[in-house]
């Protein structure tokens, strides 16, 4: 999750954290905005091709 948080957002695991469990921060339930969930299915793809891709050798 912190890889994701640092890389595609460039914020910390516990604001990543705080939206998707949708957590108060300042006495206010947070969520992400649409760019962000886009930003967040963007990365979800591109890691599920990453890791299509990995194969392990021996």
């Amino acid at each position: 999750m912190s890889y994701i948080a640092k890389n595609y957002f460039n914020k910390t695991k516990s604001w990543l954290s705080q939206r998707i469990n949708g957590n108060e921060v300042n006495g206010k339930p947070v969520q992400f905005t649409p760019e962000e969930i886009d930003t967040l299915n963007g990365a979800i793809s591109d890691l599920s091709q990453k890791l299509a891709a990995f194969r392990v050798s021996l």
